[in-house]
């Protein structure tokens, strides 16, 4: 999933399937898309990023403009 995650992190536009598949695998927790997806929306989007990064261990270098350049592990 790391690799996955590295490689979407680039992207502007991450795919909630790959949150929801991650939760899954994470927690063993099987919980609907639907209602995976409602409260993915009422969450930080930044904070899960954050979250997500420190447990893949990357740092993320950021342009002033608030673009990624890049992902290093």
């Amino acid at each position: 999933m790391k690799d996955e995650y590295i490689k979407l992190r680039t992207q502007d536009d991450m795919p909630i399937s790959w949150f929801h598949r991650y939760f899954v695998e994470k927690t063993g927790r099987n919980i609907h898309f639907n209602h995976f997806h409602m409260f993915f929306m009422n969450g930080d989007i930044h904070e899960i990023m954050n979250y997500l990064d420190k447990q893949f261990e990357l740092t993320v270098v950021i342009s002033k403009n608030g673009s990624i350049i890049k992902v290093v592990e």
